[in-house]
């Protein structure tokens, strides 16, 4: 599937709009933020709580970048902004799946039960926000290098 069709598929969930160079420098902001404070964090819940919101601001930033955002109040947002990675930046389905793993347990670890999160899926977690972050980064600069 590519990104257009993705796009059809969610069109009620995402509004159209001009890249704008300043928000999407603004999310991206908010991702760098986001590992830096996964990194001081001593929950493995926070850690992963602040890797996955990372993950999700670079999602939106890529569908910014792409010309969209997710409308407000658009039911499922994060799991969208998660899902539209595969088409923009180019994730596997098996990478969205693991981020989609995380929001999951982060939600699990903030609405049902403490201690849901594993150390080891805290770093795994982290890792992923940064490897991301630095495959975004490969993607502007290749694709929409005068937005970078």
């Amino acid at each position: 599937m590519t990104l257009e069709q993705w796009v059809q598929n969610n069109r009620d969930d995402l509004n159209s709009e001009r890249p704008d160079p300043s928000a999407i420098k603004e999310l991206i902001s908010v991702a760098e933020r986001e590992i830096t404070d996964a990194k001081s964090v001593s929950s493995p819940e926070g850690k992963l709580t602040h890797a996955y919101i990372a993950c999700l601001s670079i999602g939106r930033a890529a569908l910014a970048v792409s010309g969209y955002r997710i409308r407000s109040g658009a039911k499922s947002h994060h799991y969208k902004g998660i899902a539209s990675l595969e088409y923009t930046v180019g994730l596997s389905s098996e990478e969205v799946s693991e981020i989609q793993n995380y929001r999951q347990a982060r939600h699990q670890s903030i609405y049902d039960f403490a201690s849901v999160v594993s150390e080891s899926k805290a770093d795994c977690a982290l890792k992923t926000a940064e490897s991301l972050l630095k495959k975004f980064r490969e993607w502007m600069k290749a694709n929409h290098p005068e937005l970078s």
